[in-house]
C-alpha cells in the first residue's frame, strides 16, 4: 500500500507530540496524606499542629514579656548577648566580639538603639510528647527577631534558639561556634541591620516588616552573587529553568513578576500574612498586629526568592542612606513613603530591580532553541520526503 500524504501528516504529528513530551517538564507526583492515613491518625496530626502552634504562641509571649527587658538592663556599649545557664560564658564573650565587630563596621549607627543577641531553648512551653517543629542550633542559625520600644529604650533583639543535644554539651556549643565562624562571615546582627541604622521604622513599615518584608533585610552587598545567578541563569536550558521554578515554588504574584507585570511584582513585594513555622496563620496574625517580633522562622521560599534578602540593602545602595532613612521611619503607608522618599512609584522600581536581580520567565510551555531548531528540521525533511514520494507517483 502506498504510504500516502495523510500517512505523512500522522507520522509529522506523532513526532511532534514526543518532541512536545520529551521537552516539557514532568508532573511533579501529588502527595496526598489521607490517602494512606486513617481518619484516627488525621485527628491525631490535627491535634498535634494545634499544640504546636499554641506552645510557639506561649513561648513568644513568654520572650516578648522578658526578653527586652532583660536588654535593656544588661546593655553595655549599646549591646547585650544573654543565654540560658547551660551557655558557658566562653560562647557568650565570642559572640560579643563578633558583635561588637559587625556594630562598627556599619556605615552609621542610631545611638540610642539597644541590641540584644539572646539564645533560648528550642524546646522552651514544650508539652511532653508534642515536639516543636522549629529546631535551631548555631550551625544553621535562623533567629527570631523582635524591635520596640521599652522603658523608654528603643531596641532590637535577635532570638536564636539552641536544640536541646547543644545545650546539653558545651564542648560542642563551643565547636559549632567555632566551625560557623571559620566556615563563613559573622552575621549576628541580620535583620536588625536597618534598625540600628535609622531607628524604629515608622508604623505602616513596621506592619509591612511584620507581614514578611522583614526577609528584604537579610543580606546585603549584593553585586557578586547578583551577577553569579544572572550568568547560571542566562546560560540554562528551558528544562532547568523548570527545574528552578518548581525548586523555588515561587507564589503566583511571583510567576507574573518575573514574567513583566509590574502589578504582581508590586503585590510580591507587599507580601502577605504572615504564618508561624508550622503553617498556621493565627500566630502570624497575632505578630502583626500585637507584638513587636518582625521575624518568625517560616517554612516557603521568601519574597522574590533568594534575591529578595538584598532588596532594602539595594534600595539604601541606589537612593543613599538619607533617602532610605525618609522611607524607613515614614509615618505613610508604605507606596506613598516609597513615591516621597524616592521619587517614584514603587512598582516601577520593582520591575526594574526584578530584571536585574530575577531571572525572566515566559509563562506557559515553550521549547528550547535547539529543540525549537529541531523540529523545524524534522517538519522541513518530512515535508521533504513527502513531496519527492508525491512527484515520483505523478510520475509513474
Amino acid at each position: 500500500m502506498a504510504f500516502g500524504m495523510r500517512h505523512w501528516i500522522g507520522v509529522v504529528l506523532v513526532g511532534c507530540a514526543l518532541v512536545a513530551a520529551a521537552a516539557l517538564p514532568p508532573r511533579p507526583p501529588r502527595i496526598d496524606g489521607r490517602i494512606t492515613s486513617s481518619p484516627a491518625e488525621r485527628r491525631a496530626a490535627a491535634l498535634g499542629s494545634e499544640l504546636r502552634r499554641d506552645q510557639e504562641l506561649l513561648k513568644r509571649l513568654r520572650w516578648q514579656d522578658s526578653l527586652p527587658s532583660l536588654v535593656v538592663r544588661s546593655a553595655t556599649d549599646g549591646v547585650a548577648v544573654n543565654g540560658p545557664p547551660q551557655v558557658p560564658d566562653s560562647v557568650l564573650v565570642t559572640i560579643r566580639g563578633h558583635v561588637l565587630d559587625e556594630k562598627a563596621k556599619l556605615d552609621r549607627s542610631d545611638p540610642g538603639v539597644l541590641f540584644g543577641y539572646v539564645l533560648q531553648p528550642a524546646n522552651q512551653s514544650e508539652e511532653p510528647g508534642v515536639h516543636a517543629v522549629p529546631i535551631f542550633s548555631l550551625y544553621d542559625p535562623s533567629p527570631d527577631v523582635m524591635a520596640g520600644e521599652v522603658d523608654g529604650h528603643a531596641y532590637c533583639v535577635e532570638v536564636p534558639t539552641l536544640a536541646e543535644r547543644m545545650l546539653d554539651r558545651p564542648d560542642a556549643l563551643r565547636r559549632a561556634l567555632r566551625y560557623r565562624y571559620l566556615m563563613r562571615p559573622s552575621d549576628l546582627i541580620g535583620v536588625c541591620r536597618p534598625v540600628l541604622r535609622y531607628g524604629l521604622p515608622g508604623p505602616y513599615v513596621s506592619s509591612w516588616l511584620k507581614a514578611g518584608a522583614s526577609a528584604f533585610a537579610l543580606a546585603e552587598d549584593s553585586t557578586s552573587t547578583e551577577r553569579a545567578w544572572r550568568a547560571q541563569w542566562d546560560g540554562a536550558s528551558g528544562a532547568l529553568r523548570a527545574q528552578w521554578l518548581g525548586s523555588l515554588s515561587p507564589s503566583r504574584p511571583l510567576r507574573a513578576c518575573i514574567a513583566g507585570r509590574a502589578n504582581a511584582c508590586l503585590r510580591e513585594a507587599l507580601v502577605g500574612r504572615p504564618r508561624d513555622s508550622d503553617g498556621n496563620e493565627e500566630i502570624g496574625t497575632y505578630i502583626q498586629t500585637h507584638s513587636d517580633f518582625f521575624v518568625v522562622p517560616t517554612r516557603g521560599a521568601p519574597p522574590f526568592g533568594f534575591a529578595g534578602a538584598y532588596l532594602l540593602s539595594d534600595l539604601q545602595t541606589e537612593f543613599g542612606p538619607e533617602a532610605f532613612g525618609r522611607f524607613w521611619r515614614s509615618s505613610q503607608e508604605v507606596q506613598p513613603a516609597f513615591h516621597d522618599a524616592f521619587g517614584l512609584d514603587m512598582d516601577s522600581w520593582l520591575m526594574r530591580w526584578t530584571r536585574r536581580n530575577l531571572p525572566t520567565y515566559r509563562p506557559g510551555p515553550s521549547l528550547a532553541a535547539v529543540t525549537a531548531v529541531g523540529l523545524v528540521l524534522l517538519l522541513a525533511l518530512c515535508g521533504g520526503v513527502g513531496a519527492v514520494a508525491a512527484a515520483k507517483r505523478s510520475v509513474a
